[in-house]
């Protein structure tokens, strides 16, 4: 596991793209022994010109400029503990933002940040548009939203959905191989990756 940032670090990473109406997402890459793995981050403009940012990866300024127009990040969603990797240096540069993960990745995430909510963050994004759940059969380590817009309906799910199209390295492609992290297509990893 790649040590947590404790200051502001770009790894490799894309372009942040719009999606849909006030859905912004960037990929990255994560320096591993193994191989770089592929992870991404999403931001949901919530009313009150307000950002929720989803599994939290460091931007260099011009795009840290383009996320605050949308909206001050106010909510840090860790989706399972295994996103923490830019998490204490965002909640350091947003020190009002929330942070909000499933109940079972509690102890973990409060390693790296103090945890606002688990299982009822809905006041905190006070948003009709957006509704984040716990995964049922997760055992409470994974969250997903729905993000909802006059164009239609985004889904944001994380590790239970493996889909890591391009690891970099024998030892990632290998790695993503034997979990089933959908290298060719989406797939259900192997039970217990994500807890």
């Amino acid at each position: 596991m790649t040590k947590i940032l404790d200051r502001w670090t770009i790894l490799p990473r894309g372009t942040l793209q719009e999606i849909d109406d006030r859905i912004l997402t960037v990929d990255g890459d994560i320096p591993m022994p193994l191989g770089n793995f592929p992870r991404r981050m999403t931001v949901i403009g919530l009313s009150g010109g307000r950002t929720a940012i989803w599994s939290a990866i460091a931007q260099p300024e011009p795009e840290m400029a383009r996320i605050e127009a949308l909206g001050m990040p106010a909510v840090l969603i860790v989706p399972n503990f295994h996103h923490r990797l830019d998490l204490k240096i965002w909640k350091q540069r947003y020190p009002d933002a929330k942070v909000v993960t499933p109940p079972a990745a509690r102890e973990k995430v409060s390693e790296v940040a103090p945890v606002d909510a688990t299982d009822a963050p809905a006041p905190l994004l006070n948003d009709a548009e957006v509704e984040l759940m716990t995964v049922p059969g997760t055992g409470e380590t994974e969250y997903a939203m729905i993000v909802r817009r006059r164009g239609g309906v985004t889904l944001l799910t994380n590790d239970i959905i493996g889909h890591v199209r391009h690891p970099h390295g024998l030892g990632a492609k290998v790695m993503s191989h034997l979990m089933r992290w959908g290298t060719s297509k989406p797939e259900i990893p192997c039970p217990g990756i994500t807890t």
